[in-house]
């Protein structure tokens, strides 16, 4: 994680309080959307309710590979 973070500047944050709006819909989308995409997930496969924090926990983190690659991308 520490790899992911390093290459950061105060210019990025800077850019990150400038975009406030795409950020907080993706923060929205993180913390909220995906753990209730979870749930749904499980209520449809019919998984048992002792596996359901795992469906929520594995939902809910983010791919840190992915969330860098997309943001060279859109740089």
């Amino acid at each position: 994680m520490l790899s992911i973070g390093i290459k950061l500047s105060i210019d990025d944050f800077v850019l990150a309080f400038k975009r406030s709006l795409p950020l907080s819909v993706g923060f929205i989308a993180q913390y909220v959307l995906k753990p209730v995409l979870g749930v749904l997930t499980a209520n449809i496969f019919g998984v048992p309710r002792m596996f359901y924090a795992g469906f929520v926990l594995t939902a809910y983190v983010a791919g840190a590979q992915l969330s860098s690659y997309a943001s060279f991308l859109s740089k």
